[in-house]
């Protein structure tokens, strides 16, 4: 599935994109509206995928339904989404590290345009299983197959920080390059059997781009831990 939205200059994004392997089925606008409200995971305040009403919520296309939501203000749009006839799905955020404050102040000072490893677990592992709600609420079988892309832009000359106070970081860890891709075909039951492993499977050659920076093992999993208490609390 591919979008015509386009990206704002000079920003970074992470992107999703999914696509039913067998693509045979439709749903009309109000199908889709409905199974995209379903899927919206209380997990955070500003869930990926958020289905918003007023001036923000989604509207009908030739395609299906696309929304566009502009949460800090400094921007066109900070999320926008669409979600097809077929079921193929696409979201991009720009990162909120560069509109959300970081939690405590250091006397090394803080980067100027960070990737927060914290709350990039976060977003990754809300991903995986948003795509999975995603298709629980379309109705496809937990055992079906789809292709799932996570993709991150606009790294480069990005520092590798952290949002949390508490944590140490090494400073001066920057991204060489510009882009981390990944992709592969998941099921429902295998997000729900391996999240962990998919989640680090995306995030760690993410983390590498950064000077070869990377998470200890019980920190990776104290802040999965952290993401899914906070969802079960929502």
């Amino acid at each position: 599935m591919t979008t015509a939205e386009p990206h704002l200059n000079g920003d970074a994004f992470l992107e999703s994109s999914q696509v039913l392997v067998d693509d045979h089925r439709m749903w009309d606008a109000r199908q889709l509206l409905e199974a995209a409200s379903r899927a919206e995971l209380p997990n955070t305040g500003w869930p990926v995928g958020i289905v918003l009403t007023g001036d923000q919520r989604p509207t009908p296309t030739t395609r299906g339904i696309t929304a566009r939501v502009s949460h800090y203000g400094r921007a066109p749009w900070d999320d926008y989404w669409e979600l097809d006839t077929h079921g193929g799905y696409f979201f991009t955020r720009r990162f909120e590290e560069d509109d959300e404050p970081v939690g405590y102040v250091s006397s090394s000072g803080h980067p100027e345009r960070p990737m927060w490893y914290d709350l990039r677990i976060w977003r990754v592992a809300e991903v995986f299983l948003h795509s999975a709600a995603l298709c629980a609420a379309l109705g496809i079988p937990p055992n079906e197959p789809y292709q799932l892309s996570v993709t991150h832009r606009g790294l480069r000359g990005r520092e590798f920080a952290v949002s949390q106070v508490g944590r140490f970081v090494r400073r001066g860890q920057l991204a060489a390059d510009d882009v981390s891709e990944w992709a592969a075909e998941v099921t429902q039951d295998r997000i729900a059997a391996a999240l962990p492993d998919l989640v680090s499977s995306v995030t760690a050659p993410l983390f590498a781009l950064f000077d070869f920076a990377a998470v200890g093992p019980g920190v990776f999993q104290a802040e999965l831990d952290a993401f899914l208490r906070n969802r079960i609390r929502g």
